[in-house]
């Protein structure tokens, strides 16, 4: 039973403009299914990057000022398995960062006019992670620290300039999701044994855990840094979608805990720090829900409890807010790939002046990090520096960080060492413990 509130919130009236002129539109684009638990696509101030169809694993990489038709493009040929995963450098608009199947990241520093050939050399390559990769993120405001999660159960943190892992959090289950906290010094982490766990990102050491959801679809989190909330989706034992806030720093059960539809697509969720909403699509799914996030709860927001785009979602991507349009109070910027389509969509609200309206545009997120990749794996700790979006205060483009000067070296992954008679038997029995344990729960479950 849902117990989300509508009439308090302060968007209410927002709306979702679908653009129908196919001048804006991207079409023909080869897009390959990433990560079936992953948004699929990516976006700056200046491009969008995509899984695309190819040998091995090429990404392409888009120029939002050219739409068009595409079919055939230049890419980024790095990997030798399918990817799974795109970031962009929040600091950093022409630097992209590409996870894989076949363990590896690979660090892109794409060129000032864009990918105008076909690139097979990455700037740097991430070796360390023995399985598949399955997410990687940008530290909020530490310049050039990534994280990443693997099937090899453990997220590591890298600095690139380094080309090394600083950190790694040995998590012990397959991961699902993760999501750094404002100053990126902790972690929130969910897994497939149903558990949410927060995580120190230096020490590595859990601070805290939480049952997670019943149902056995993968969970995706969001932490709502200004707020200091954390928001996960996820399913009950019959795929029934739900969803929930909680206090980190009171992590034991959820502020808010609500039930949402019986749709079986996986989320795509983007959250938009400055105005505290949720977007939230599934794929597969053609239409948006709107919450709104405030001290201590989520609201359905909007004119419409749902928003009908028209088309099957596949992903879907927020822009940074200075690339929004604050004359048509545009607050939100969305990139939604359907298929072999991508079609820009502009959440508003609607304000009879085209004057700037400080009150739905507050300081925004600044392009340039708070502190260095050294000095945060020091023990230095800092929240992400804070701009105006008044026109004419705010930076246009992105700023290039003089100071990345990565070193690629050619680097082979190491043959794991043989197993000798004694390690696969230990296997075998851990496999049989926890076999035990999974038959033993559903006898629980059946005998209730």
């Amino acid at each position: 039973m849902s117990n989300l509130s509508i009439s308090k919130t302060t968007y209410k009236n927002i709306f979702c403009e679908v653009f129908k002129d196919d001048a804006v539109k991207y079409f023909d684009l080869r897009a390959k299914a990433g990560d079936p638990n992953g948004n699929n696509i990516v976006v700056n101030s200046k491009y969008f990057a995509i899984p695309y169809k190819g040998p091995g694993g090429p990404v392409a990489v888009i120029n939002l000022e050219k739409p068009g038709r595409f079919g055939n493009v230049p890419m980024l040929e790095g990997h030798t398995a399918p990817v799974t995963d795109l970031a962009f450098s929040p600091f950093n608009a022409q630097l992209l960062a590409s996870a894989s199947g076949d363990g590896n990241i690979c660090i892109w520093q794409i060129p000032e006019g864009g990918v105008t050939e076909t690139i097979r050399e990455p700037t740097q390559k991430l070796l360390g992670h023995e399985k598949k990769i399955s997410k990687i993120r940008f530290h909020p405001s530490a310049n050039n620290v990534l994280a990443s999660s693997s099937f090899d159960k453990t997220i590591k943190l890298w600095d690139l300039e380094k080309q090394d892992a600083q950190v790694t959090l040995e998590v012990g289950e397959l991961i699902t999701d993760f999501a750094f906290n404002i100053d990126g010094s902790q972690m929130v982490v969910a897994s497939k044994d149903k558990k949410l766990r927060i995580y120190d990102t230096r020490s590595g050491e859990v601070v805290a855990t939480t049952e997670g959801f019943p149902g056995s679809k993968p969970v995706r989190v969001v932490w709502a840094k200004r707020h200091n909330k954390i928001i996960a989706c996820g399913f009950g034992k019959m795929a029934d979608a739900r969803i929930r806030l909680y206090d980190p720093e009171k992590f034991e059960a959820p502020l808010q805990k609500d039930e949402l539809d019986r749709e079986s697509g996986n989320f795509l969720p983007v959250y938009d720090e400055d105005t505290g909403i949720l977007v939230l699509a599934r794929k597969g799914g053609s239409s948006l829900r709107y919450f709104e996030l405030s001290e201590s709860e989520l609201m359905l927001t909007g004119a419409k409890k749902k928003f009908v785009v028209n088309s099957t979602m596949s992903g879907l991507a927020g822009a940074p807010k200075i690339a929004n349009d604050t004359s048509n109070h545009e607050i939100i910027k969305l990139f939604q790939l359907s298929g072999e389509q991508v079609q820009p969509m502009s959440i508003r609200v609607p304000r009879k002046t085209t004057n700037f309206q400080e009150d739905i545009f507050p300081d925004t997120f600044h392009i340039k990090p708070a502190i260095e990749a050294e000095a945060f794996f020091g023990g230095e700790t800092a929240a992400p520096l804070e701009v105006s979006m008044k026109p004419g205060e705010r930076p246009e483009g992105s700023v290039v960080i003089a100071s990345f000067k990565p070193t690629y070296e050619k680097k082979e992954r190491e043959k794991p060492k043989e197993k000798t008679e004694a390690d696969l038997l230990r296997e075998e029995n851990e496999q049989l413990k926890a076999k035990i344990v999974e038959l033993e729960a559903k006898i629980k479950e059946l005998s209730a």
